[in-house]
């Protein structure tokens, strides 16, 4: 179960990193001017962090089903 909870935080870490670097490059594209960038990666930003809470919904409820 400790592994278990150990994949699931370095997931969760991964996803925040992830999103922490879209954040930035929409931000350098804002720098730049190019709002067409800017708004296809907050695009993807929102997929990708609507995916992220998906996945450690799913992943928490595992965890909960593996406690019982």
């Amino acid at each position: 179960m400790k592994e278990q909870h150990s994949t699931i935080k370095e997931n969760a870490q991964a996803a925040r990193q992830e999103e922490r670097q879209l954040r930035e490059q929409i931000h350098q594209a804002m720098q730049a001017g190019d709002k067409e960038t800017a708004k296809n990666l907050r695009e993807q930003l929102k997929a990708m962090h609507q995916e992220n809470v998906q996945q450690r919904q799913q992943d928490m409820q595992q965890l909960k089903e593996t406690r019982k």
